[in-house]
């Protein structure tokens, strides 16, 4: 989650770069679902794109977190403990092409070490 949040942070600290930026392929993919999601908006297909961060708590009020593929069939109960709540995340398949995009902003700027 915390790459999340960073990778959120990151897109808005270069907006006006990416806003320029013309990018292909996966690279586009992967920008297009990150600047989408800021705005709670999806790009389909959902199980390619994204996974489900799940919360879960038991009887003893322990909660544990998951990262799972989307399935169609999803248990709201699994090994004692009871799903409270869910979201969907972009696919840890796009931080590479998102790494690359910030590498390539930072080159242009003279930000790099």
């Amino acid at each position: 989650m915390e790459i999340g949040f960073e990778t959120m942070f990151m897109s808005q600290i270069f907006g006006k770069e990416l806003s320029k930026m013309e990018v292909e392929g996966p690279e586009k993919l992967a920008l297009n679902i990150v600047m989408k999601y800021k705005h709670r908006e999806l790009v389909e297909p959902l199980e390619k794109n994204y996974l489900m961060f799940s919360i879960w708590r038991n009887k003893d009020g322990f909660l544990k977190y998951t990262l799972d593929e989307i399935r169609k069939e999803n248990s709201t109960i699994e090994e004692g403990f009871e799903k409270v709540d869910c979201y969907l995340v972009p696919s840890l398949k796009v931080l590479p092409y998102l790494k690359q995009i910030f590498l390539k902003i930072a080159h242009e700027n003279n930000i790099h070490q």
